[in-house]
């Protein structure tokens, strides 16, 4: 059974290049759902039922938050990570595992709040420090680039700025403070 196995998960890749080569695009993998689980994995579990269990980088607490895109192209979760000033890991990090590869987004403050955008293949998410909150920073990054393509700060009122700018917020800002 096990040799059985083994050569259909050895002849799952050959045969998804032979319909490349031939012109025919590859099955695209899609995800049902997401958990963290006992060990603080990301567990992904496809529509055809497989496992994909992504564990924590190094320093990394767990995982939080997880997320499956409507049409299920994408999977994201917070990454978190131990914070000397509290007593919670708070989130420095979104993963995003989309078409089989797991897409790490490095944020300066934590993450506050998160979405995916433009039917997953970007994500959007606010950081601000967690105390003394005078402005929270918003990316929209590409999924699979891997790049920032836009940020867009907004200032809160506090002792620095006791009366914030009216500024109108770009549609991707807008969609994630506004569930």
């Amino acid at each position: 059974m096990r040799t059985i196995l083994l050569m259909l998960f050895l002849a799952a890749p050959i045969a998804a290049a032979r319909a490349q080569a031939a012109g025919h695009p590859a099955p695209r993998e899609t995800y049902a759902s997401a958990s963290v689980d006992s060990a603080g994995n990301l567990d992904i579990v496809t529509t055809g039922g497989r496992h994909i269990v992504i564990p924590p980088d190094s320093g990394q607490a767990g995982f939080g938050d997880p997320q499956v895109t409507p049409d299920g192209s994408a999977v994201g979760a917070s990454a978190l990570y131990p914070n000397c000033c509290t007593a919670y890991p708070v989130p420095m990090q979104l993963v995003v595992y989309a078409g089989g590869t797991a897409h790490r987004f490095r944020a300066d403050l934590p993450i506050v709040q998160w979405a995916f955008a433009d039917g997953g293949t970007r994500v959007a998410y606010g950081q601000q420090p967690l105390r003394q909150v005078c402005e929270t920073r918003y990316e929209l990054h590409e999924v699979e680039a891997e790049r920032l393509v836009e940020s867009f700060s907004v200032e809160h009122s506090c002792d620095a700025h006791p009366e914030p700018r009216p500024v109108r917020l770009p549609p991707w800002v807008k969609a994630l403070v506004s569930p």
